[in-house]
């Protein structure tokens, strides 16, 4: 169940969005909580009257049965290549942290950005990410006790 934020001083409208894009005028109005019954990113902002928006802050949702059983809390990084991946014709630029502490990857320049594998037959025909040597993806902030 999602629910609103306790302090919202202006009492203005919180508009959101379940497909990642950006909120605006035009998105869905909260007006109580909601059951979110598959995986989605969450973007909420609060939109006065006159149009001024405030920082849209983001939320993942990530319902995987095949994770049933397995103890999340505690974690300090959670990356998954099925969900939270941000690619353009297999070129990721981005790759959210599902732990909640959002240790989020982002590359600019696909150049050196990673490659999206969609079905990897040494996985399971699960999804990946490649890495060649000089690929990377840069942290937006540093994870306490995590080295690579």
């Amino acid at each position: 169940t999602i629910t609103s934020p306790a302090n919202n001083p202006s009492n203005a409208p919180i508009y959101y969005t379940t497909d990642g894009s950006t909120p605006s005028i035009n998105s869905s109005i909260y007006t109580g909580a909601f059951v979110a019954n598959t995986s989605m990113v969450i973007q909420a902002a609060v939109i006065t009257p006159y149009g001024q928006a405030s920082s849209a802050t983001a939320t993942y949702i990530n319902i995987d049965p095949t994770t049933s059983g397995i103890t999340t809390s505690n974690l300090a990084l959670w990356l998954k290549a099925d969900f939270g991946v941000t690619q353009s014709s297999n070129i990721v630029s981005g790759w959210q942290d599902l732990s909640g502490n959002n240790f989020n990857f982002y590359q600019a320049t696909s150049s050196i950005a990673p490659s999206f594998i969609n079905s990897d037959s040494n996985l399971n025909n699960k999804p990946a990410l490649n890495f060649n040597v000089n690929q990377l993806l840069t942290a937006s902030k540093a994870a306490p006790g995590l080295f690579w």
